[in-house]
């Protein structure tokens, strides 16, 4: 039997493990082929979440009712908005960069 491309070497990291490709996933040309519906399924989960609660948040009756308040302040508002987008956009990128490294040793 002619081995097609190199065994992975066998390191236990959880956190990547079902991200790791096995000899079965690897093709005649050594390209990695790896089933896309976990992923379409996890995306349709966390895009599901987020429709349902947008509409649950705009539908309360705290926010029919309507807040004196909201105008006032809006600077902490924006400080804090973006902070969330830059803690995300971080994790984000820190999470792609191990996935790469990982990938490629």
């Amino acid at each position: 039997m002619v081995e097609i491309a190199p065994k992975w070497r066998m390191k236990v990291r959880p956190l990547f493990a079902i991200m790791r490709p096995t000899d079965h996933q690897i093709n005649q040309n050594g390209v990695i082929t790896m089933n896309m519906y976990i992923y379409y399924a996890i995306f349709s989960l966390i895009l599901l979440f987020g429709l349902v609660t947008t509409f649950m948040i705009g539908f309360s009756r705290k926010n029919r009712e309507g807040d004196t308040t909201y105008f006032q302040k809006t600077g902490v508002k924006w400080v804090r908005l973006t902070s969330f987008y830059v803690v995300a956009i971080a994790a984000g990128l820190l999470a792609l960069i191990a996935y790469i490294r990982y990938l490629i040793q």
